[in-house]
């Protein structure tokens, strides 16, 4: 199995110009914010906020959660790092497919904005 992680201090983001891939090459889709700050589409893919453009840039993920396992596996997502390459990444973000064995159960740690991805296992506090 394949998953995308972050690599340097900052944290998970891609580019605008892997937005615009995944949007142009493979259909994502795009919402606005409403006025009461609802998103128009909550099924969509990205967020665009042309009011602000954020130092991460014009497009946010918009439904996905930042560690959740189901974008970091997708195959649009990967397909976009390996046509793209360094282009993906954004000032704060370094992202790297890695592969792991299909049979573990698996979650995305991090440090400061730097992933790794472990094996799932029990804790208590």
């Amino acid at each position: 199995m394949r998953v995308v992680i972050n690599t340097c201090f900052g944290g998970f983001g891609i580019s605008d110009e892997a937005a615009e891939w995944l949007i142009n090459e493979r259909g994502w889709t795009l919402t606005y914010y409403t006025p009461k700050g609802n998103l128009f589409n909550p099924d969509a893919d990205f967020v665009v906020n042309t009011e602000h453009i954020s130092m991460m840039g014009l497009y946010s993920l918009a439904r996905w959660r930042r560690h959740e396992n189901e974008l970091r596996c997708r195959p649009d997502l990967i397909d976009c790092i390996k046509t793209l390459g360094t282009k993906v990444n954004t000032r704060f973000s370094e992202l790297k497919v890695v592969t792991i064995p299909n049979s573990i159960e698996w979650q995305i740690e991090e440090y400061d904005g730097i992933e790794h991805i472990a094996e799932k296992h029990r804790t208590w506090e």
